[in-house]
């Protein structure tokens, strides 16, 4: 509903949540990104098919960003970048919330999930592909 600063121009990277960021200029190929308590390369948390089909990724070069939600902040997220998705898949393997009262909850709502979309941002940001990985509620649904 809030409007966006230059929400006409196709070229722009935003903040795709409400959330706290943190933004890095280069991700060495062997660092680890800690995502609800465990460590992830790059190549763990796209995953082999994004790393290998997309050699930026590997370069050792990839800037990167992580987007955190917190309790009070609109649950929703949206694409950081214009471009044509070339890929959507899902990563296997569950993840707990950090939340400790969820943890007591009675549903699969403490559940999340990993999906990662390959956007191609060819003639709109023209910085290469990027891989978006949403990490979410199992319940959420997601439509392509």
């Amino acid at each position: 509903m809030r409007p966006l600063a230059g929400a006409q121009d196709l070229t722009l990277i935003t903040q795709p949540a409400d959330a706290r960021i943190m933004a890095f200029a280069s991700v060495p190929e062997d660092s680890l990104v800690w995502i609800k308590d465990a460590g992830y390369t790059v190549r763990g948390l796209i995953g082999d098919r994004a790393y290998d089909a997309n050699p930026g990724f590997s370069s050792g070069g990839s800037s990167m960003a992580l987007v955190r939600l917190a309790p009070q902040d609109y649950h929703r997220f949206h694409s950081p970048v214009n471009g044509t998705v070339t890929d959507v898949y899902t990563i296997e393997g569950s993840f707990h919330s950090v939340n400790a009262d969820g943890m007591t909850s009675a549903n699969w709502a403490i559940y999340n999930q990993r999906r990662v979309v390959v956007i191609d941002t060819a003639g709109f940001a023209n910085i290469g592909k990027v891989a978006y990985v949403a990490i979410g509620p199992l319940l959420f649904p997601f439509f392509f």
